[in-house]
């Protein structure tokens, strides 16, 4: 008789129950059968998972599932093919195994953490390979275990980041050692299948980040060869350091691999050590590898991994639970609470860090504080580093009220407005900025009590950013424009002005003696003629910076720029902004009059009225940055930011409620500079007024 305590006081069950597939025994030629069963993943016999790239909107292809017919991916059909035995069935979970509506794909993705880590064995499927691939994936285990041995004699850290130069070239020197023939370098059909396996987009998923962390045991496979996730990166590394490229190899595609490769592994190390993996870096994450079809993904495939932000610690912040995977939800319902989850928890608008402007914005009915994540992340420069400019500002202010997003999803946050816009000009572009440069510039407000040298520099740092063709480490290392590039800007001015005189373009004043003869013997012209010919240095910062941005000028005479807006072709819209009338204050204060005379005599028409003024008619781009705007510091955040009033208003105004237009470039205010009290001699911050806003 067996002992009655046996199982009395053993621990109860974890009470997940999860659903998974049992794959019955076949050929290769034979039809995919499987049954689903439900079982604690705790306590269950061994099962597998299956990982693949989900990014992608797959053809599906039909397996049987409890003898019914079911679609599934067709990546996910190869892989069950390759995976099955000849006699013996095989345990394991694949989303989407146990059906595809929205309530069964939020069951799945509330489950896969528990999953994910209670199983046997990972294995992240590549797709079908060819006949080469184990032979691919064993010269890719030779170099792991070179790399192995190398950091080993070497002491090379664990830590890429953390690795000297010392570090690199004794790795090098061991590499470079071994029997290098081994790797059949001039075998162009194995590298492409080598190549194929590194560069694969499985890897460009922000699911493949979150399947490698959770998993215990993770293979990377393709067709029939295979090597751990950890040997991979070994590989990697060692291809980096010991392929020359110049027998043919393609070295970048290599180097480009070893980037996204390395980049998920620092996160998979985060979490070996116990760090945070917050949402907002994990999104950005996602983000950077690619933008799935299905943008939830970018939010849902990395909830499993998601761990409160250190700033909880720090600043004690109650935080509201972390947003689950519910498919059922819109796009736009998911991102907001992303956001507002994000903003809560960090106490801080980091989230509006190198974002698109709400102008270029491809899902439209977001909340205006929301960004947009289903569009790429901009590739131009950012106007200044999160560590420095207003964030020491911010992180003055004693006492400040909490960020928090409403019922209503309005943003309540301190702003301290800087100006109000009063003049916004076209976007920069390679064939217009000379001309617009010269426009702001004969149009300049000229300040009194303001030195006139003062008002040149403002000018002339601000189209570049305030940043010199010098890169640093980082962003915040770049060194200012030497002062002497105001002669490289007068140049610029000098030589349209010779241009506009002319009545011709560079490129025909270049190939006509005539026009040059008349550039000499004009009295006007003979005088610009020393100041031009020096343009180049400031042109190269113009094209490398403000392409697509556009020069804003405020009523106090302060000039900036917005962030990238795009080019202001008219041509590419359907159906035009109302961008002329709202550009200045009489235009908008006309405009409300209107439309304020449209409600009475048609509803409807003023209703489609102000969707017009407001950019939201279809085929209408989101208007930018634009006359009546203000230009703001907000309590939590870390450069000055565009806000449009609801309501015409003549300065910033408590409780009321804004859009959120971007982040800009105001000269003088990007380190807090207009913030410094001038009679503390420790550089103290001035006491500025805060007013409560709403950002909607």
């Amino acid at each position: 008789m067996s002992n009655p305590f046996a199982g009395l006081f053993s621990k109860r069950p974890s009470g997940t129950i999860a659903t998974l597939a049992r794959l019955a025994p076949g050929g290769r030629s034979d039809d995919i059968s499987l049954t689903l069963a439900t079982f604690d993943p705790a306590t269950c016999a061994p099962y597998e998972c299956i990982s693949y790239d989900r990014s992608r909107d797959w053809k599906t292809a039909e397996v049987s599932v409890d003898g019914k017919p079911t679609p599934i991916p067709l990546p996910l059909k190869e892989a069950l093919r390759s995976f099955r035995h000849s006699r013996d069935s095989v345990l394991l979970w694949a989303d989407l195994l146990t059906g595809s509506s929205p309530e069964e794909r939020s069951q799945q993705a509330q489950l896969m953490k528990t999953v994910m880590q209670n199983a046997q064995k990972v294995t992240c499927w590549l797709g079908n390979g060819n006949e080469r691939s184990p032979e691919a994936f064993d010269v890719l285990q030779t170099l792991a275990n070179w790399s192995r041995q190398a950091s080993i004699q070497t002491n090379f850290p664990k830590k890429l980041s953390q690795a000297t130069m010392r570090n690199m070239s004794d790795m090098r020197d061991f590499l470079q050692s071994r029997d290098l023939s081994k790797l059949k370098r001039q075998d162009a059909g194995l590298w492409k299948e080598i190549n194929g396996a590194i560069s694969s987009p499985y890897f460009k998923s922000g699911h493949a980040i979150t399947d490698l962390i959770l998993g215990k045991d993770v293979f990377i496979r393709s067709g029939s060869g295979s090597i751990r996730w950890e040997d991979l990166n070994m590989a990697v590394r060692a291809m980096v350091l010991v392929l020359p490229g110049s027998d043919g190899t393609p070295l970048e595609l290599i180097k480009e691999s070893f980037q996204l490769l390395a980049s998920i592994d620092v996160s998979v190390q985060r979490a070996e050590r116990g760090e945070s993996l917050e949402l907002l870096p994990m999104i950005q994450s996602a983000r950077d590898a690619a933008i799935p079809s299905d943008p939830r993904e970018l939010v849902f495939s990395i909830l499993p991994i998601v761990t409160p932000s250190e700033r909880v610690k720090i600043l004690r912040n109650t935080t509201e639970p972390l947003p689950v995977a519910d498919y059922t939800k819109t796009t736009e319902k998911v991102f907001t609470e992303a956001a507002k989850y994000i903003i809560q928890e960090r106490q801080d608008l980091l989230i509006w860090w190198n974002q698109i402007p709400t102008c270029q914005r491809k899902i439209r009915d977001l909340p205006s504080f929301v960004p947009d994540w289903s569009t790429p992340v901009p590739k131009s420069l950012t106007f200044s580093d999160p560590h420095n400019g207003l964030r020491r500002w911010s992180e003055s202010i004693k006492s400040p009220k909490r960020i928090f997003v409403d019922d209503d999803n309005a943003l309540h946050v301190q702003a301290h407005a800087f100006d109000q816009i009063v003049y916004v000009s076209p976007a920069f572009t390679r064939e217009n900025f000379r001309g617009l440069l010269l426009k702001m510039w004969q149009e300049a407000i000229i300040v009194p009590y303001e030195p006139r040298e003062k008002t040149l520099e403002k000018y002339w740092r601000c189209v570049v950013l305030d940043t010199s063709a010098e890169f640093g480490e980082s962003l915040r290392d770049n060194k200012k424009p030497d002062a002497g590039m105001w002669i490289n800007f007068q140049s610029v001015i000098c030589e349209e002005m010779v241009l506009q005189d002319l009545g011709c373009t560079m490129e025909e004043l270049k190939n006509s003696p005539t026009l040059q003869a008349r550039a000499r013997n004009e009295p006007r012209i003979a005088e610009l003629g020393p100041s031009t010919g020096q343009s180049a240095p400031i042109e190269e910062l113009i094209i490398r910076n403000s392409l697509g941005r556009r020069m804003f000028r405020t009523s106090s005479g302060n000039v900036g720029m917005t962030a990238v807006e795009g080019t202001d072709d008219s041509q590419e819209r359907q159906i035009p902004n109302l961008d002329g009338p709202m550009s200045d204050i009489l235009g908008q204060s006309m405009l409300s009059a209107f439309q304020a005379h449209l409600a009475q005599r048609n509803p409807e028409m003023a209703r489609i009225m102000e969707q017009a003024s407001q950019g939201r008619l279809p085929g209408q781009r989101a208007p930018g940055v634009r006359s009546g705007d203000f230009v703001v510091a907000l309590v939590g955040g870390f450069q000055p930011y565009v806000l449009r009033p609801e309501s015409g208003t003549g300065g910033l105004q408590a409780d009321a409620k804004y859009a959120f237009v971007g982040e800009c470039h105001l000269q003088g205010a990007m380190e807090g500079e207009c913030l410094k009290d001038p009679n503390d001699l420790y550089g103290g911050w001035k006491q500025v007024p805060l007013v409560d806003v709403l950002i909607v």
